[in-house]
């Protein structure tokens, strides 16, 4: 991603539309993106999020890498324009993985607050966001226990 010198938050616009889950965004919706979003430099070795504990942000990472785990076992490396936290984000539950940096990383945050304003504002993100979710879901095996939290009455024949 190479940023444009037009201003750091049209200059970090930019950078997100190169995002895969900010890519339909519209240029009005991008800056609201960049405006709510916090730029951070983390350190390799800083844990992001902890499995089973609150978390209350949404990360994209736009440098580096993170190591996801689950119950202890690595199970995957997210690298330039993945993002993590939206779980959490979608239904107020615990973090279903662990992150930490193992590279030292440029990334962007976003609070649980504007993070709910922007998926109910657009269409594009929210789409993209619930398909990552489900995907994610489904590779960690974890589907069937989230799924497990609404009760769903059974039908009647």
């Amino acid at each position: 991603m190479t940023p444009v010198a037009i201003g750091r938050k049209g200059r970090l616009a930019q950078t997100l539309k190169e995002v895969p889950v900010f890519s339909k965004c519209s240029n009005r919706d991008l800056k609201f993106v960049a405006s709510a979003m916090e730029e951070i430099r983390v350190p390799a070795g800083q844990e992001l999020t902890r499995q089973g504990q609150r978390n209350n942000a949404f990360y994209v990472v736009l440098e580096g890498e993170a190591k996801v785990v689950i119950d202890g076992k690595a199970v995957k490396v997210l690298g330039q324009g993945d993002f993590f936290g939206e779980i959490s984000m979608m239904d107020f539950s615990p973090a279903s993985a662990t992150v930490t940096a193992s590279k030292p990383s440029h990334m962007m945050r976003m609070s649980h607050r504007d993070f709910r304003d922007l998926v109910r504002r657009e269409d594009n993100v929210f789409a993209a966001v619930m398909t990552v979710m489900a995907e994610r879901l489904t590779e960690s095996g974890l589907t069937s226990l989230y799924l497990r939290q609404f009760k769903v009455p059974k039908r009647k024949r």
